[in-house]
């Protein structure tokens, strides 16, 4: 396995040595330790529209279902702690869509972000998957931020101390 790679199982999110396989269930996210087959949760606070999923995926929000979901969390090499970017869209109003491309007219509301209104709020949250513990690291800078993480994991120089990301 590659260290800090995606190794995305249809159950969750697992470590590159196969230690430890974390996902969200409930808006919160959960660790397993595959040796002992443990199950600890690491989070309460998570809720619709403010889960533990790391936001959409390709237009798709994968927070407003409390059932099992595969967090998009990136791993560190030393198979023990990973991070999350958090997005908190609670605050961004609701657009009505119509779905022409199924066989009928169908209606639905979705979150979305217009000039001018209310935009998704980020944290950067560390993880230990065997202590359970979280960290919150301060990445606030400007208002209303926009936050992007960069994929860094192929250069040897950044190791595994570094997260990068693009803020606007």
């Amino acid at each position: 396995a590659n260290p800090g790679r995606q190794n995305r199982s249809a159950f969750g999110s697992l470590s590159p040595d196969g230690s430890h396989l974390v996902y969200v269930d409930s808006y919160n996210m959960f660790v397993q330790d595959c040796q002992t087959m443990q199950t600890s949760q690491l989070t309460t606070d998570g809720e619709k529209y403010y889960a533990y999923t790391g936001g959409d995926m390709m237009g798709i929000r994968f927070d407003v279902r409390p059932e099992r979901t595969i967090p998009r969390i990136m791993w560190a090499a030393d198979n023990e702690h990973f991070y999350l970017f958090r997005e908190d869209v609670r605050k961004v109003g609701m657009q009505s869509i119509i779905d022409t491309f199924s066989d009928t007219l169908a209606v639905k509301s979705e979150k979305y972000q217009w000039t001018g209104s209310n935009v998704p709020q980020w944290e950067l949250l560390i993880f230990n998957a065997r202590s359970g513990e979280k960290q919150q690291v301060d990445i606030s800078r400007w208002e209303d931020q926009i936050v992007v993480a960069l994929d860094a994991r192929d250069h040897k120089s950044a190791g595994d101390t570094y997260i990068f990301f693009t803020r606007s």
